[in-house]
C-alpha cells in the first residue's frame, strides 16, 4: 500500500508540473495577488498586458545588447581605420636617436681615417641631430604624461603650467640645434673654401679616401631612408601630425586658458580664451561661499573659434617637425657625399680633395636651408608662449580690478 501510494503521489506531482508548464495563466493567477471579485476577462487582460510588457523588456534588452555589440564593432573598425598600430612619436624619436648616435660614432672615426671634410661635417651634424632627437623625445614624453593632481593645486593651474612647459620644451631643442649647426657649418665651409681657393698638391696618403666616403655615405643614406619610411608609415612626414588624433590626446593648443590665482581666503577662477581683448568679452559673478569669497570671472571670446576650425589641419608639432627636418637634411647630405665620392672614384680628372670640398660646401648649404622650417616654427611657438603669459597677466589684472569694485 505504501509503495502504491508513493507512485500515485509522484504521478500527481508530475501532472501538476506539466499542468503549470502547459497553462502559464494558472501559474500567473497563483503568483499574483489579484482581487477575487475581478472579472475573468479583466484577469485575462491583465495577464496579457503583463506578458506583453515582459516580452517588450526582453526584446529591448536583446536590442540593447545588439546595439552594444554593433558599437564595439564600430569602435574596432574606427581604430583600424585610424591606425592604432602606427608608431608613436616617442617610438620614432627613440629609433632615430639610437640609430643616429650609433652611426655617428662609427662614421666620425672613419671620417678621421678617410680625411674627409664632408664626412666630418656630416658626422658633426648627425651628432647634433642625435642630441636633438633626445631633447625631442623628452619633450614628447612630458607632453604625453598625464597631469598629476596633488589635491591642492587646481587642475586648471596644472593644465596651464603644463602648456607653458610644453612650449618651452618645443623651443629649447631647436634653438640648441640652430646654434650648433651654424657653428659646424661655418667650420666646414671655411676649410672647404680654403681648399678650393688655394689648392695645393697633397701626397696620396693625405688625400681623402673616396672609397670609404662612398661606402659610409651609402650606409648613411640607407639609414636615412629607413628613418624617413618610419615617419611616413606613422603619417608624420614633414613633421605634420594627424591633428585630430593629437587634439584628442593632448587637447587643442588654442583652447581656453584657465589660470587660477589665489590670495589668502579669496580665490578666483579665470577662464580666458586665446585673445582676451575681444569686444565680446563678458564678466560675471557666480557664487559666494561660507568659507570665503569665490569669484568666477568668465572672459569669453568667439573670435578665434571659426579660425581654429578652419586652420586645424595647418597646426604643426614643432618637435616632430624639427626631428623630420634633421632626418631629411641628413638624407640630402648623404646623397651629396655619395655623388661626390662616386664622381671622384670614376673620373681621374677630379681631384679627391676638390670633390670632397665641393661636397662639404653642398652639405653646408643643405644644413643652412634646413634651418628655415625650424626658425619659422620657433617664431610661432615663441609668439604663442608670449601670448599665454600676456593672457594670464591681463586676466589677473582684470580680476584685481573687479575685486576692488
Amino acid at each position: 500500500h505504501i509503495t502504491s501510494y508513493t507512485k500515485h503521489a509522484l504521478v500527481v506531482s508530475d501532472c501538476d508540473k506539466q499542468q503549470k508548464k502547459v497553462d502559464p495563466y494558472v501559474h500567473y493567477l497563483g503568483e499574483t495577488s489579484l482581487p477575487l471579485n475581478m472579472p475573468p476577462n479583466a484577469m485575462k487582460s491583465s495577464y496579457h498586458d503583463e506578458m506583453d510588457g515582459k516580452n517588450a523588456a526582453a526584446t529591448d534588452g536583446i536590442s540593447q545588447m545588439e546595439n552594444c555589440e554593433i558599437h564595439k564593432a564600430d569602435e574596432n573598425n574606427k581604430k583600424e581605420m585610424i591606425g592604432e598600430d602606427v608608431p608613436s612619436n616617442e617610438y620614432l624619436l627613440n629609433v632615430a636617436f639610437i640609430s643616429f648616435l650609433g652611426f655617428t660614432i662609427t662614421q666620425a672615426s672613419v671620417a678621421v681615417v678617410a680625411q674627409s671634410q664632408a664626412m666630418i661635417g656630416d658626422s658633426a651634424a648627425m651628432a647634433v641631430d642625435a642630441m636633438t632627437y633626445l631633447f625631442n623625445m623628452y619633450a614628447e614624453r612630458q607632453k604625453n604624461k598625464p597631469i598629476e593632481d596633488d589635491g591642492v593645486t587646481p587642475r586648471a593651474v596644472l593644465e596651464h603650467q603644463r602648456k607653458i612647459l610644453r612650449l618651452k620644451l618645443e623651443i629649447i631643442p631647436p634653438v640648441i640645434s640652430v646654434f650648433c649647426l651654424l657653428g659646424v657649418t661655418c667650420y666646414v665651409l671655411r676649410d672647404a673654401i680654403s681648399t678650393l681657393t688655394d689648392p695645393e698638391e697633397e701626397a696620396i696618403e693625405d688625400q681623402p679616401n673616396v672609397h670609404l666616403m662612398f661606402f659610409f655615405s651609402a650606409l648613411n643614406l640607407a639609414l636615412d631612408v629607413f628613418n624617413v619610411s618610419c615617419f611616413a608609415r606613422a603619417k608624420k612626414a614633414l613633421g605634420y601630425l594627424v591633428i585630430k588624433k593629437d587634439i584628442e590626446r593632448y587637447g587643442d593648443d588654442k583652447e581656453c586658458i584657465k589660470p587660477i590665482f589665489q590670495t589668502g581666503r579669496k580665490s578666483s577662477i579665470v577662464d580666458a580664451d586665446f585673445e582676451i581683448d575681444s569686444p565680446t568679452a563678458s564678466a560675471s559673478y557666480d557664487s559666494i561661499t561660507d568659507h570665503g569669497y569665490e569669484t568666477h570671472l568668465s572672459i569669453s571670446s568667439d573670435v578665434d573659434d571659426v579660425e581654429d576650425e578652419e586652420n586645424v589641419e595647418d597646426k604643426i608639432n614643432l618637435n616632430m617637425c624639427s626631428a623630420y627636418t634633421h632626418v631629411f637634411a641628413d638624407t640630402l647630405r648623404s646623397i651629396a657625399v655619395v655623388i661626390a665620392a662616386g664622381l671622384a672614384a670614376i673620373f681621374e680628372c677630379i681631384r679627391p680633395e676638390a670633390s670632397d670640398s665641393v661636397a662639404a660646401i653642398v652639405v653646408s648649404f643643405i644644413i643652412l636651408i634646413s634651418l628655415g622650417p625650424l626658425l619659422v616654427g620657433l617664431f610661432v611657438s615663441i609668439r604663442e608662449l608670449r601670448a599665454l603669459y600676456r593672457t594670464a597677466s591681463e586676466a589677473k589684472d582684470r580680476e584685481a580690478e573687479i575685486l576692488i569694485v
